[in-house]
């Protein structure tokens, strides 16, 4: 997911620069720091520019989605990688005119990634509509009956996400089983169900139609019953 080599390594075969550049990447998520990385093993002199306060991007809204938390350690491996290469890590800097004309690079790489995609419907301005990645990060927060614009993976992992606020955790379940707390017909509800009541609305016949095989290879876990409909 995070070695673009991976499988096609004498079609992309790394090698040294033959004029070593200044290179300016735009973009501290997964593949402004793997250009970063790519570059600096080439022997450019990189410097990677990130208007945020921490580097990441969008893999880090998988701390929040059930299954997918080990994701988030492939920012702490490609930041070590950064370290080890001598890359220039700039952070809290959005890139201008300006900035590029004080960093004077040979070379630009735009890694900026994507921006959410707003459909043109009616009351899309209301104050209850809110993006998913906003959700993801903690930055907006919902109401109990909630509707998710999008059966795509990002839709998908934010109803996930969702119905499992308000369940009790494996390490809380086991404290009250071993202590014989409550009746197994209350834990099991509260393993189950959470406090909220999700639906997915997508457009096409099929949900999920971009998910990666880093999500298809791997065993979802079990969204709680009766709380996520599509």
């Amino acid at each position: 997911m995070v070695n673009p080599r991976a499988g096609m390594e004498r079609e992309l075969e790394m090698t040294p620069a033959a004029r070593p550049k200044n290179v300016l990447v735009v973009g501290g998520g997964p593949a402004g720091m793997k250009a970063a990385c790519t570059a600096a093993e080439r022997g450019h002199r990189v410097t990677l520019a990130e208007k945020g306060p921490q580097l990441g991007g969008q893999l880090l809204l998988n701390r929040n989605i059930p299954g997918r938390k080990e994701m988030v350690t492939v920012v702490a491996d490609l930041i070590h990688n950064l370290e080890v290469l001598s890359v220039d890590v700039i952070l809290g800097r959005e890139v201008d005119g300006l900035f590029v004309k004080e960093v004077a690079p040979d070379a630009v790489v735009l890694a900026t990634g994507a921006v959410p995609f707003l459909p043109d419907i009616s009351g899309i301005q209301d104050e209850r509509v809110v993006l998913a990645w906003d959700v993801l990060s903690g930055r907006a927060s919902v109401g109990r009956r909630v509707v998710v614009v999008g059966g795509n993976a990002v839709g998908l992992e934010t109803a996930l996400h969702l119905a499992n606020q308000g369940t009790i955790s494996p390490e809380v379940l086991h404290f009250l089983v071993a202590n014989r707390a409550e009746p197994w017909n209350t834990l099991e509800d509260l393993t189950n169900r959470g406090n909220k009541h999700v639906t997915v609305v997508e457009m096409t016949k099929k949900a999920g139609q971009d998910i990666g095989g880093s999500t298809v290879g791997r065993r979802h876990p079990p969204h709680p019953e009766g709380q996520v409909s599509c």
